[in-house]
Order: structure tokens, then sequence, then C-alpha cells
């Protein structure tokens, strides 16, 4: 039995050991290939571990993204992409997401009725910044172009999108935000629809394009479209771990919002 328990210890301490020997790479590697599979919590623990073996702008940009795409807390990715970028100022994907951040200060502000408009003049600056830094970097035309749309120039956000998507952003999630501007800026529910059912070939998962796909189809009178996708709207609500208040308040919803 002791022999035993004296093999479990020397096992555990090995694998610790081994998991302490992994060098930045290493572990760099193992967190990308966890955001990968969706393990999103567990890929910040070990770019967390790989930051303290050494820092880098990637690295403090990565644990900076899911603050801001899974938890949701601004302040603490805003915290980390100025550790990005004082390490190198000039880190493109840093700079854009700086401008993400206070767009999504921005956002959070309008839902919290306690509009802040500095917010949207700092991610303009921040997205202005990077585009003349680094003129073919899509994505920050695409996000600019939310920044003209919530400034009401609807026409110059489509364009600023488009010429995003020939600069080389994600096709798919550029779709989605000219599906927004086109549901909630035009009210043309048929063109939102079309840009929603591009978008929906690479974020099929996505919460709030499948609940923009509910609401567009029931703007259409399309109540069976409609009630599908919100009931992909709770189940990918369920996937993603949130509170059971937030997923339960969703489906109290559905009766107001796609039978209503």
């Amino acid at each position: 039995m002791k022999k035993f328990i004296g093999c479990s210890i020397l096992l555990v301490i090995s694998l610790l050991t081994f998991n302490c020997s992994k060098n930045y790479d290493a572990l760099y590697l193992e967190a990308m290939d966890l955001k990968n599979q969706g393990k999103y919590t567990e890929a910040r623990e070990v770019f967390e571990k790989a930051a303290v073996k050494k820092e880098t702008p990637e690295v403090y940009k990565e644990i900076a993204n899911f603050y801001i795409e899974y938890s949701k807390d601004y302040n603490k990715a805003e915290d980390y992409l100025q550790k990005s970028l004082k390490l190198n100022p000039n880190y493109p994907n840093s700079i854009h997401n700086m401008g993400l951040v206070y767009l999504k200060k921005y956002e959070k502000s309008v839902e919290n009725n306690e509009i802040n408009n500095e917010y949207l003049k700092t991610s303009e600056q921040w997205f202005t910044k990077n585009i003349n830094l680094n003129p073919d970097f899509g994505l920050s035309y695409a996000e600019y172009g939310m920044v003209l749309f919530y400034n009401k120039k609807n026409n110059d956000a489509v364009l600023k999108i488009k010429t995003g998507i020939e600069k080389g952003a994600n096709k798919s999630y550029a779709h989605l935000l000219l599906g927004k501007i086109y549901f909630n800026g035009y009210q043309d529910y048929n063109l939102a629809l079309e840009n929603f059912n591009i978008a929906y070939n690479d974020f099929g998962k996505d919460p709030f394009l499948l609940k923009m796909m509910a609401l567009t189809n029931k703007k259409l009178n399309h109540i069976n479209d409609a009630r599908t996708y919100y009931h992909k709207y709770i189940k990918s609500l369920e996937d993603s771990g949130l509170p059971e208040e937030m997923i339960k308040k969703a489906r109290e919803d559905e009766s107001k919002l796609i039978s209503g």
C-alpha cells in the first residue's frame, strides 16, 4: 500500500514538473488548441502561464480577446491590450482591439441607457490609427463601419464594411455587421436576412446571430423559421455555459419576441 501511495505521489510530481517545464511556445500552442476546441476559460489559463514564461504582444492580445468576447470584461481587456502595446506600440491586432474594446463599451453604455459618446470617439481614433498604419487590415474597416452606423451614417457604414471585405476582413463576420445595419438602420429585413444567411455559414452557433435571424424572420412573418432560430439561440446560450437566469429570461422572452 505504501509503495502504491509512493508511486502515485511520484506520478503527480512528474506531471506537475512536466507542465512547469513547458516553454512559452509549447504553452502558447496548447492554449491555441484549447481555444479552437471552444474551451475558452482553459485557454485563457494556459495563455496566462505562457505569459509568465515570456511576455509577448501576442499572448497579451489573446488574453484580452477572452475578456472581450467571452467574459465581456472590457476594462480587463484594455489592461491586457495596454501590456501588449507597451511591448510593441505598433502591433496591429492590439491597436484594432483597442478600437473594438471602446466600441463594445459604447454599445454597453447604450444598453444601460447611459450613452457615452466619448467611447465612440475613442473607438474611431483607434480604428483610424490602425488603418493609417496598416492600410490592408480589413477588419478595422469593417468595425469602423459600425462606428459610422452609430453616428447615423448608414450609407457610409455599408461602404466602409464592403471596403473591409475587399481588404480581406472575414466575409461572414462582415456580413453579420451588414445584416445588423440593414435590420436596425434601414429596416430592410430582406437584405438583413440575406446577409445573416451568409454569416450563418461560419457563425451558425453565435447567439447574437441566431437571435437576429429569429427576429428578422419574425419581421418577415416567417414564424416557423423564427421559432427554429430562436430555439437554436437558446441552445447556444446553454452550450456557452451562461448563467441559468439569462437562459431562463431568453425562454420567457420567446412568446413576446416571436409569437407576440
